[in-house]
């Protein structure tokens, strides 16, 4: 699901789920008669109990850290790609379990087929002030951006084709204290 807003499962699923992008349950924020509320608690899921969540972000959202990630530590049910995350969790009293990448047969609908690849360099990301700098930047030199979704989300399909035509794909951390890769972001346009 792209959007954690419009992911609905029900609580009693005879299924146990591993959540990709828990920041999104920090991203959104509801009043709940006076009180703030995720959208976890709001939704009723997902729940401690019947899932993973697998983080691929840096550590540093404090809703995450507050709200949401203890909850899944005391079921031994928060997993995280990064050793570094996870020792930096540690600190904050929050227990994760390493859970590197590998490799997944999906990514193989990435794979390079004989295509022209027209977009030089290419940035697929949300903005902000940072990155628009960069970019700015880097067009004022007479390097051509093609920001892929600066107009609407890009998930899927669009995406791939998107990633099967780039030259460079330009990695801009979000914020620019970020202290390792985002490989899970890029896993796609490597395979490409």
């Amino acid at each position: 699901c792209a959007d954690a807003r419009l992911c609905k499962a029900p609580r009693d699923a005879p299924f146990f789920t591993v959540v990709l992008g828990a920041h999104h349950l920090a991203r959104y924020r509801f009043d709940d008669h006076g009180v703030s509320k995720t959208l976890c608690e709001m939704q009723g899921w997902p729940a401690p109990d019947s899932s993973v969540l697998y983080n691929f972000e840096t550590v540093n959202e404090q809703t995450l850290l507050k709200d949401i990630f203890p909850r899944w530590a005391l079921k031994k049910h928060l997993w995280d790609y990064s050793s570094a995350s996870v020792l930096k969790l540690a600190r904050l009293k929050i227990d994760a379990r390493h859970v590197p990448l590998g490799w997944s047969d999906s990514l193989e609908r990435y794979a390079p087929v004989d295509e022209q690849r027209d977009l030089g360099v290419v940035f697929v990301g949300r903005m902000n002030g940072r990155r628009r700098q960069v970019l700015l930047e880097l067009r004022k030199r007479g390097v051509p951006v093609y920001h892929a979704n600066a107009d609407a989300l890009l998930f899927g399909d669009g995406l791939r084709d998107v990633l099967r035509r780039a030259r460079v794909v330009l990695s801009l951390a979000y914020f620019g204290d970020a202290d390792e890769w985002k490989a899970t972001r890029y896993l796609p346009s490597i395979a490409a």
